[in-house]
C-alpha cells in the first residue's frame, strides 16, 4: 500500500531535502510528482508585495534571500558568499556568489540585487519588505558580483532581515513595473522550483529547477491543490488523490498520532504556527492606561485572566497541540526555519 503523508503542523517542510520528510523515508526517492492539499490559495503573483502567509510559504519555492540562516539561528552565507561592515556600523558589503541562475538561465549580479532593493524601496509599489529598508539611503553596486548599501544609523537587525524573502526575494532587474501589484505571472527566480501555472482556486504547479545553485529537490513536480475544507483534504488524501497535505483536521489528529489510521504516516516540523491578541488602543476601554495596564502586570489574577483570554482564542488547535505534546501553547511558538541548502 503506498502510504500518504499528513503534515500536522506546518506547511512544506518538504523543500528542504533534509528536514522532516526526508527523515520520514528510509531511504529518499528522487523523480516523480508530489501532489499537496493546502489551505488557502494564493493572492497574487507579484514577488514582493504582501509576502506572508500562504504566499510567503509558496513563494519560498521559487525565490532566494541575500542571506541564510542555520537551525541555531546563525546568519550565513547565500546568495552573498560573504559580507563586511564598515567601523561605523552604516555600510554593508556584500560579495556575491558567482553562477547563481535564474530560472531563463540568466546570472544573477549586482544590478539584479539594486533594482530588488530600489523596487522595495520605492512607497508606490507596496512591497512587504519596506518598513525593513527604512533605514537604507542608497545602493551602489561597484562591480558585477559586489553590493554596498548605505543606512542612515547603525542597525543591530538588518542582516537579520536579510536572510528572509519578505524584506525583499531576488528577481531579475526590470522584471516588475512599478506601481503594477498584480502582474499576470510571477518574474522568474533563482530558487530550487521553477513556476509553471496557477489555475485560482484549482493548483499551483512547479517544476524542479535543475540549474539551481544548491541541493536539488527530489521531486521533479510538484502540484499544490486548493482544497480549503480540512476534511476534504483529508478524504483526498485517504482516496489516494493527494500524497501529503496540510492542516490535519483536529478531530482526526490524535488518531493519526496514534498510527489508527492505515496507510498514513506523519511528519511532524520544527516549527508552527502563532497565535495572538491585540488590544486596539484608539478605542475605549484600551485606551484608558489605568485599564489596559494590568494586562502586563505580573499579578496572579491577571496572569490568570491572561491565561483564559488565551485560551478563548486559540480554540481548538490550543487542546489539539496540547494533547499531542502535553504542554501548553501559550507561550510564544518557536521561529520559523526557513530552506537553506547545506545548513538544513
Amino acid at each position: 500500500m503506498k502510504v500518504r503523508l499528513v503534515l500536522v503542523i506546518a506547511l512544506a517542510v518538504f523543500l528542504c531535502p533534509n528536514l522532516s520528510l526526508a527523515a520520514a523515508a528510509e531511504q529518499p526517492k528522487t523523480g516523480g510528482t508530489l501532489t499537496m492539499g493546502i489551505n488557502k490559495d494564493l493572492t497574487m503573483m507579484n514577488a514582493m508585495v504582501r509576502t506572508q502567509s500562504t504566499d510567503r510559504s509558496i513563494r519560498d519555492l521559487m525565490y532566494d534571500s541575500l542571506l541564510g540562516i542555520d537551525l541555531k539561528g546563525n546568519i550565513q552565507p547565500y546568495l552573498a558568499e560573504s559580507w563586511e561592515i564598515s567601523p561605523d556600523g552604516k555600510i554593508y558589503t556584500f560579495r556575491l556568489r558567482k553562477g547563481v541562475k535564474f530560472h531563463d538561465g540568466r546570472e544573477m549580479t549586482s544590478e539584479d540585487i539594486k533594482f530588488c532593493i530600489d523596487y522595495t524601496m520605492n512607497p508606490k509599489n507596496a512591497a512587504t519588505g519596506l518598513s525593513r529598508l527604512s533605514e537604507v539611503t542608497k545602493v551602489e553596486i561597484p562591480d558585477r558580483y559586489t553590493v554596498r548599501i548605505h543606512l542612515k544609523e547603525p542597525s543591530a537587525v538588518f542582516l537579520a532581515y536579510l536572510t528572509d524573502i519578505q524584506s525583499f526575494p531576488v528577481i531579475p532587474k526590470g522584471s516588475l513595473e512599478e506601481g503594477i501589484a498584480k502582474p499576470e505571472r510571477y518574474p522568474i527566480g533563482t530558487g530550487p522550483f521553477r513556476f509553471v501555472e496557477w489555475k485560482p482556486n484549482q493548483r499551483i504547479v512547479f517544476e524542479r529547477f535543475d540549474g539551481y545553485w544548491g541541493h536539488k529537490p527530489f521531486v521533479d513536480r510538484l502540484v499544490l491543490k486548493d482544497i480549503s475544507n480540512s476534511t476534504s483534504r483529508f478524504i483526498a488524501l485517504r482516496s489516494g488523490d493527494l500524497d501529503i497535505i496540510e492542516r490535519t483536521p483536529y478531530e482526526w489528529v490524535k488518531q493519526v498520532m496514534e498510527k489508527k489510521i492505515e496507510g498514513i504516516r506523519v511528519v511532524t516540523a520544527a516549527s508552527a504556527g502563532g497565535r495572538r491578541v491585540r488590544m486596539n488602543k484608539a478605542d475605549p476601554p484600551f485606551n484608558n492606561k489605568n485599564c489596559a495596564w494590568p494586562w502586563r502586570t505580573r499579578s496572579t489574577r491577571n496572569r490568570s485572566s491572561r491565561q483564559r483570554i488565551l485560551a478563548s482564542a486559540t480554540l481548538p488547535i490550543r487542546n489539539t497541540l496540547e494533547d499531542m505534546s502535553g504542554t501548553s501553547t501559550i507561550s510564544p511558538a518557536p521561529p520559523m526555519i526557513r530552506r537553506r541548502p547545506g545548513l538544513c
